[in-house]
């Protein structure tokens, strides 16, 4: 037996309010413990050496504060792994060597190296790469990032009550330009009040309504939900009393 009009647009109606309400408790919730923002740049390879475009204000022009991926040691460039393989690549292959290194390439003076290591030998090594070749190697599609880092790159900055997973990784897009998205603010909350990091750009004020996003989110999938299961059954109670 084929339902009646009432009843076909009251099941419709009570599919639509169920599932407007579970996104709602899917993603919604109480309101954030932390918000993040973070912003993305263009990474060149022009002249051999790497260049960001825009170059975001809060670093001052310097790309070698700009951690363009956490693969990269050198990048940024204030870090105790940096002082250490700056130093190896000045003594060649560095003897003994028990581990390998964290990272996969080292950029320095506008060159890439490989950093290899002989398990043999228990030596660590830097092969010279081209910048174009280190970055193809090292992007990741576009297409395997989530829509929060899409959305980066495509706005230049998001904030998100979640961490990203792609943060700090090169992204090479469809049109085979490569990005960077990395983390340029946050604020925490707590029982005594909130910390906030940012570069002075609003973020501090603008987490504050993304810090109760969830909440929105909950309320807009509770009340919406259950108009929709409301208004469905009563439609189908109408069909059935025909």
């Amino acid at each position: 037996m084929v339902p009646d009009e009432p009843t076909r647009t009251g099941l419709l109606l009570v599919a639509l309010g169920l599932a407007t309400l579970g996104a709602g408790l899917a993603v919604g919730g109480m309101p954030a413990d932390t918000v993040f923002q973070y912003t993305a740049a263009e990474i060149s390879g022009e002249d051999g050496e790497l260049h960001a475009e825009p170059v975001p204000p809060e670093r001052s022009g310097n790309l070698h504060q700009l951690p363009v991926d956490g693969r990269i040691v050198c990048l940024p460039s204030v870090t105790r792994e940096c002082y250490l393989e700056l130093n190896a690549l000045e003594e060649g292959e560095t003897p003994g060597y028990p581990l390998r290194s964290a990272h996969d390439y080292l950029y320095a003076d506008g060159q890439f190296y490989e950093l290899t290591h002989d398990r043999d030998d228990q030596t660590m090594g830097h092969e010279p790469v081209a910048t174009e070749e280190a970055l193809s190697r090292l992007a990741v599609p576009e297409s395997e990032l989530d829509g929060a880092t899409r959305a980066a790159i495509d706005d230049g900055t998001v904030r998100t009550v979640r961490e990203l997973p792609a943060a700090d990784i090169l992204v090479v897009t469809d049109d085979g330009d490569y990005y960077t998205v990395y983390r340029s603010g946050s604020k925490q909350y707590g029982d005594t009040g909130s910390f906030c990091s940012s570069a002075g750009d609003g973020f501090c004020d603008r987490a504050d309504r993304t810090r109760y996003r969830p909440v929105t989110m909950l309320i807009f999938g509770a009340v919406f939900g259950m108009v929709g299961i409301v208004t469905g059954g009563r439609r189908i109670l109408e069909g059935l009393r025909e």
